[in-house]
């Protein structure tokens, strides 16, 4: 087993409230994501990993979905200006 070590950061309450949801999506404590985030980013910087979400799904899309018609991609914008 891995020794663990003390670590203190200082992060915005943004990235603490994510990191908190993925926790909690994974069934973790804060702590035991922030290991898993910080290992797969080194492994992914070391070209060791691929990449999944954070709540288990491949980051690729199957192809059995498929992609949006042009009416649908203006709707989608319509409904994104009128937020603005």
């Amino acid at each position: 087993m891995t020794s663990l070590s003390p670590l203190t950061v200082r992060i915005s309450h943004e990235t603490k409230a994510r990191l908190k949801n993925i926790a909690e999506s994974r069934d973790e404590n804060f702590s035991q994501t922030t290991g898993y985030l910080l290992n797969l980013a080194f492994d992914l910087q070391s070209g060791g990993a691929s990449v999944t979400v954070a709540d288990g799904r491949p980051d690729d899309e199957p192809e059995s979905i498929p992609s949006l018609s042009a009416g649908e991609v203006r709707a989608l914008r319509n409904l994104l200006e009128k937020k603005k």
